[in-house]
């Protein structure tokens, strides 16, 4: 077993060693022993598979929606598991509200699975990064928590200091789709002498619009990286408002 191997071990024997001295109970049904039982992750509503090769967007008969096609996004390709609703929904906002960061690795789990139905290669993994008064205010990134046992997992090297957020943005709830874009635009800067030539995996809890993924996508690019891949936990469910961008 190599490094990354044993250093995944040993990150979940943490988690599970800390939820047998202080069990923990569903964050779905309530009940004692799992932070997520299985019926309640059985139930969890995925995203299906029929969806834009680029941006995920559900489609019927097409490869590519037809917004990519007239205005492709800064990223090779992006994905969520599940529509941002019920268990998933109640779990992402107790990782993110409630300090309960030991959900994190649950919810990781989930990712690690998932992605093995995608056919992406990637080099470095790294999480959306917060603003920094609010990493400050919450002292962690949900996303990073996430995104690290993914890392781990598959051998890839874990390195958030990649990308920054160097606009102080107002929190995306509530913005239209075009007061997102405006939001997030220019919104970060990344390391060119890390991600030169490099394939990134950036990992976010939720997508809405699509516009922080893509925003964060274009400062990789600019800095000289070859493929961004994104990967959520979650996707807002469709309104007229709320289409990936």
């Amino acid at each position: 077993m190599n490094f990354f191997g044993i250093a995944y071990k040993a990150y979940s024997a943490f988690w599970h060693s800390l939820n047998w001295v202080f069990p923990a109970s569903c964050v779905g049904c309530g009940k004692q022993g799992e932070a997520l039982c299985s019926d309640c992750l059985f139930d969890i509503r995925r995203i299906g598979n029929h969806v834009c090769e680029i941006c995920g967007k559900n489609l019927i008969n097409k490869r590519i929606c037809s917004r990519c096609l007239r205005l492709k996004p800064n990223f090779d390709a992006m994905r969520a598991v599940a529509w941002y609703e019920g268990t998933i929904r109640n779990a992402i906002h107790q990782l993110k509200y409630q300090r309960e960061i030991g959900l994190a690795f649950e919810l990781s789990k989930i990712l690690t699975d998932y992605y093995q139905n995608l056919a992406w290669s990637f080099d470095l993994v790294a999480p959306i990064p917060l603003n920094e008064n609010r990493q400050k205010e919450r002292g962690y990134n949900q996303s990073a928590l996430l995104a690290l046992p993914l890392a781990l997992y598959y051998g890839a090297k874990f390195q958030p200091q990649i990308i920054v957020r160097i606009k102080d943005t107002p929190s995306q709830v509530g913005l239209s789709i075009q007061e997102r874009r405006q939001n997030v635009h220019k919104a970060f800067k990344a390391d060119s002498r890390l991600v030169s030539g490099k394939h990134i995996l950036l990992v976010d809890d939720v997508i809405t619009t699509g516009a922080t993924m893509d925003s964060a996508a274009s400062a990789l690019k600019e800095a000289g990286a070859k493929k961004v891949y994104c990967l959520s936990l979650a996707h807002a469910i469709y309104t007229k408002e709320h289409v990936i961008s």
